[in-house]
């Protein structure tokens, strides 16, 4: 059967008032379908924000089945005259989108005269070729009435061959891998809390202890996400547009919540911002709380489009990073590997009860800052971006943040700039075949095993593994975070003598240790006679 999928968006000085627009019948059907009358617009065929060409969610309009045996097939378009007088349509334009090579004409252009409460039918032609591309099986049409100094414009698409599947390749996922990769790899060098510090006060030691740099990861964090994830996807899928309601709103609060953390995390490395403007608020707090607010309000405003959303992403993937660390490999492991798991068995569901479709659905019942998202180059039907969701980014950050620690110990870069590459290459593999083979594949499968798995062979052959399966190492961020700050850090009721004389006996054996004790030789002058 041949689909297409009318869309209608009103652009004119003054409403056309004797005017109606129907599309119809159509082949093998006797309906005609009501697009404009008495100044109204059927809700079925409006764009209005769905025509935002910002916002990646594909368009969920009314659409018309025809013939799909005619190569040539016709749609009539009635214009109605509801008025006393006859009325003359100057001309009709026609015209698609960038790129789109589907071949469309009409049977009558200029000067088309509509008698008093008469009908003009007019003949949209469409030809189809044989052999089918992406440029030329889709195509959104738009076509413009004008009538003296007023002008009615429609738009809507056609769609040849509905069981025709294009290669989903557009240069716009290998831009969205590269940046979201770097951000990720830029991301995790910033893990340390340092504007909201936690501390309890040790009374045996006498000084103030930081407690909290975040939840460390492991099995039991896999079963809560994978519970949580299980139940907002069933839940979309039982229930559908009450829960994405809630589930849309519950995103944007942590989108709000998140970015007031990391933008707070990133002034308060400026002295100058750490100043208390009033009570407990300093001056880092109050802007990242408007930043955060401006950011979600143009989101909203804007009808989400693409590139504030990306915004919004990076606010949860760069505090997750700081809220969320991984202590080891081997903790690392067992909370991957139930992750894994679920995205395998999510995507065998998918690729037998979604199919072709799956990538479509997820962008029209999850477009949220939970999907990065880049518009493409050339869209097709039901999509108009490349996507990757949040758990294909950070996961893989989790263990950039650990690599970066291990590297800091290490005093190198070698685990960093390893996990980096796999990243970029296991996302380059999962996208490759899924345009191939146009199926939900599993994106962790892809990323994490490269990534975590490349380093670990390093770290093996640098006899290295044992301390990064166990995390046997100092680490500065989980142990000593403020060690560049101590003038900052100071005990509300003094030091104690006994453990300042300890710390100064420590100093000493450090610095003989590293040869900076000189010893006078007059004190030994004798000992040889």
């Amino acid at each position: 059967m041949i689909f297409f999928l009318f869309i209608i968006s009103i652009d004119y000085f003054q409403a056309i008032r004797n005017i109606g627009i129907t599309l119809g019948p159509l082949t093998q059907q006797s309906t005609t379908y009501v697009v404009y009358q008495d100044d109204y617009l059927n809700q079925q065929f409006s764009l209005q924000e769905q025509a935002c060409w910002s916002n990646c969610a594909p368009l969920d309009l009314f659409y018309i089945k025809s013939n799909v045996n005619q190569k040539i097939a016709y749609t009539p378009l009635n214009i109605i005259n509801t008025g006393d007088t006859d009325l003359i349509i100057d001309s009709i334009g026609l015209s698609t989108q960038k790129g789109q090579t589907l071949k469309i004409s009409l049977n009558n252009t200029n000067n088309i005269l509509v008698k008093k409460n008469g009908i003009e039918k007019i003949n949209i032609q469409y030809i189809c070729e044989n052999k089918l591309t992406k440029e030329n099986y889709w195509a959104v049409i738009d076509i413009t009435l004008k009538i003296k100094k007023e002008q009615l414009k429609f738009s809507y698409q056609y769609i040849c061959d509905p069981n025709f599947h294009p290669k989903r390749f557009d240069w716009s996922y290998l831009i969205l891998i590269v940046t979201m990769s770097t951000f990720v790899l830029i991301l995790s060098r910033q893990q340390k809390l340092s504007a909201f510090k936690i501390t309890y006060y040790d009374i045996q030691n006498n000084k103030n202890v930081v407690v909290f740099q975040g939840f460390h990861l492991g099995f039991k964090s896999a079963i809560i996400y994978n519970f949580i994830f299980c139940m907002g996807v069933i839940s979309s899928y039982i229930f559908e547009k009450k829960v994405e309601d809630v589930e849309e709103n519950l995103v944007r609060f942590f989108c709000l919540i998140f970015g007031f953390i990391l933008i707070s995390e990133i002034c308060y490395k400026m002295i100058f911002l750490k100043i208390k403007i009033i009570k407990f608020l300093r001056a880092c707090d109050i802007i990242g709380l408007l930043l955060s607010i401006v950011t979600l309000h143009l989101y909203v405003d804007n009808n989400e489009p693409w590139i504030i959303s990306n915004v919004l992403t990076i606010f949860l993937v760069g505090t997750s990073i700081k809220l969320f660390k991984i202590t080891s490999l081997k903790n690392g492991i067992s909370f991957f590997i139930p992750c894994i798991i679920m995205d395998i068995l999510f995507s065998i569901f998918g690729s037998i009860f979604v199919r072709y479709e799956w990538d479509s659905l997820i962008m029209k019942y999850f477009n949220t800052p939970l999907t990065a998202q880049f518009p493409y180059f050339y869209p097709i039907y039901k999509k108009r971006c490349g996507w990757l969701s949040i758990s294909s980014i950070l996961f893989p950050a989790f263990f950039f943040a650990y690599a970066h620690r291990v590297d800091r110990y290490k005093d190198s870069i070698i685990y960093r700039l390893i996990s980096y590459i796999g990243l970029l290459v296991g996302l380059t593999l999962w996208f490759t075949f899924s345009s191939l083979y146009s199926i939900p594949l599993p994106v962790s499968s892809f990323t994490l095993f490269p990534t975590i798995g490349i380093s670990a062979i390093i770290a093996f052959q640098r006899n290295e593994i044992k301390i990064m399966w166990n995390g046997e190492f100092y680490d500065h961020v989980l142990l000593n975070p403020w060690r560049n700050q101590i003038g900052e850090r100071r005990s509300n009721i003094g030091i104690n003598p006994e453990i300042e004389l300890q710390n100064i006996t420590k100093v000493k054996l450090i610095r003989l240790s590293q040869n900076q004790v000189r010893l006078n030789n007059i004190l030994f002058d004798g000992l040889l006679d």
